[in-house]
């Protein structure tokens, strides 16, 4: 075998490991409106402590066995609230958690398409006593209701979940 097909291979079977832990799942709640693809070996709950729905790896690691997760939380947004004024009241809410988390530091704040709408993703870290945490949180508005999609993983296992929280979040369409 020479040495191209021998890397197509080596390639090609890196590629189907390396996905296979986390082939995605669609899920759909009409009742917010909304649809998304899910890590299929996940815990999927729905209404599940505020968010309307949650995918916990099934694998805690570190401190407290902490589970990687995605939430996506939807509500109704007031007439008047522009686009702009709600992405700056969910960083406002992430300052206010400063008296309770240490080490806040914001590695990304840009605008992005979410289900085909103009939203805002943030990426940050924090740490909440000995746990250091990473989290992708996208928001967007559409037809009167905010919806933040975020995903949270231990700050040493973010490279390993990074690709699968994006892939998640760029797999949302409303309803």
């Amino acid at each position: 075998m020479n040495r191209r097909r021998l890397f197509i291979v080596i390639a090609t079977l890196l590629m189907v490991i390396g996905c296979s832990r986390f082939d995605m799942t669609g899920y759909e709640d009409t009742r917010k409106g909304f649809s998304i693809n899910l890590p299929k070996k996940w815990e999927i709950k729905r209404d599940y402590m505020g968010a309307d729905v949650a995918a916990l790896d099934p694998q805690g690691s570190g401190i407290m066995q902490f589970r990687p997760n995605v939430t996506v939380i939807s509500e109704s947004m007031p007439a008047a609230l522009r686009p702009h004024d709600y992405y700056r009241l969910q960083f406002k809410s992430i300052q206010s958690l400063t008296d309770r988390i240490r080490n806040f530091h914001l590695q990304e704040n840009r605008f992005v398409m979410i289900g085909g709408v103009q939203g805002k993703r943030l990426i940050y870290g924090y740490s909440v006593g000995e746990l250091r945490v990473m989290v992708i949180s996208c928001s967007v508005i559409h037809n009167g209701t905010g919806y933040v999609i975020t995903g949270t993983t231990t700050y040493e296992n973010f490279n390993t979940f990074k690709d699968t929280f994006l892939r998640v979040y760029k797999s949302f369409r409303f309803r």
